[in-house]
C-alpha cells in the first residue's frame, strides 16, 4: 500500500481539541493562522464536525474561524466538500460583514463552481471587505457570469478590490473577450503601479497591441515591482530589449537578486535575432 505523503503540518504534535482551543485563543493573530492551517490539513471528521460546529456558534470570532477551517480542510486532497459548501453558503446569510467575508474567501479557496451564484449576490454589498473576498472567490473560473462580475469588480472604488479583480481577469483566467480586454486596458491608467502591472500582464498574455506603448513607459519609469518584466518577457518582443538593458543597469545592487533574474529572463526573451 502507497504511503501518505508526509506535509510540514504532520510536525505539530498537538490533539485536535488542542489546536481549536490555540485557533480560538487570539483569531486575529498569526498564531491562530498558523493552527488553522494545521486543521486544514487534517482531513478527519473530527475535525471537520468540530469547525462545522463553530459555524453555527453564537459568538462570530468562532464562526469565523469555523468558516476558515471549513474553506481548506483537505487542503491535501478533497474531503468533506458538498458538506462544507452547504455550511460555507448558509453562512453567507450571517449577520456579521466579517463572516460573509470569511465564507466568501472559504468558497473561493473551495474552487467550486456551484458556489458562483450564491457569490454574485455580494459583488455590490456595502463592504469593501466583503467585495474583495468576493472577487478573490470568483478569480480562475471562466464562467461567463463569474467573468462579468470580475469586470465590474475591476472598477470598484476600492484599490484592493480592482486589485484583486484584475489580476482574476488578467492572470487567472484563459479567456479573451472584447470586454475583458477592454476592462484591463481600462486599468491601465490607475494611480496603483500594481494594478497597472497587473493589467500588463493580462493584455500581454492575449497579445493585444495597446499594451506595447504603456509597457515600453513603465519599463522607462521608475521600478516599482517586476510586473512589466513579466509582461515584457511574455511578449518576446525586441522593442523591449534594450528598455530591459537599460532597466537592469538602474536597479542592479538596488533591488532584490530575484528581481534581477526576471530582468535577465525578459532580456533573453526579448534579444534580436541574432544577438
Amino acid at each position: 500500500m502507497p504511503q501518505r505523503k508526509t506535509s510540514v503540518f504532520d510536525d505539530d504534535t498537538r490533539s485536535t481539541r488542542e489546536l481549536f482551543d490555540a485557533a480560538l485563543a487570539d483569531p486575529e493573530s498569526d498564531e491562530s493562522g498558523q493552527v488553522v492551517a494545521v486543521l486544514q490539513s487534517r482531513a478527519t471528521r473530527e475535525v471537520f464536525g468540530a469547525a462545522a460546529a463553530l459555524c453555527a456558534s453564537a459568538d462570530h470570532h468562532e464562526r469565523q474561524i469555523g468558516v476558515r477551517i471549513l474553506g481548506g480542510v483537505g487542503f491535501c486532497g478533497p474531503a468533506f466538500a458538498d458538506e462544507s459548501l452547504a455550511i460555507l453558503i448558509e453562512r453567507l446569510d450571517d449577520p456579521v460583514e466579517d463572516v460573509i467575508a470569511a465564507a466568501c474567501a472559504a468558497l473561493g479557496h473551495r474552487r467550486e463552481k456551484r458556489a458562483i451564484p450564491h457569490l454574485l449576490r455580494f459583488k455590490g454589498h456595502p463592504s469593501e471587505n466583503v467585495r474583495f473576498s468576493v472577487a478573490f472567490a470568483l478569480g480562475g473560473f471562466d464562467d461567463d457570469t463569474a467573468l462579468a462580475a470580475l469586470i465590474d469588480l475591476s472598477r470598484d472604488a476600492d484599490e484592493d478590490v480592482r486589485d484583486w479583480a484584475t489580476f482574476g481577469l488578467g492572470s487567472m483566467s484563459e479567456a479573451d473577450t472584447p470586454e475583458l480586454r477592454a476592462a484591463l486596458v481600462a486599468r491601465l491608467h490607475e494611480d496603483s503601479p500594481e494594478i497597472r502591472g497587473e493589467a500588463l500582464i493580462g493584455l500581454a498574455r492575449r497579445d493585444d497591441p495597446r499594451v506595447i506603448e504603456p509597457l515600453m513607459e513603465a519599463l522607462r519609469d521608475e521600478f516599482y515591482g517586476d510586473w512589466p518584466v513579466e509582461a515584457a518577457e511574455i511578449l518576446g518582443d525586441p522593442r523591449f530589449y534594450s528598455l530591459l538593458v537599460g532597466l537592469r543597469a538602474r536597479v542592479a545592487g538596488e533591488v532584490a537578486e530575484r528581481f534581477v533574474d526576471g530582468i535577465n529572463r525578459a532580456i533573453a526573451a526579448c534579444a534580436p535575432k541574432g544577438d
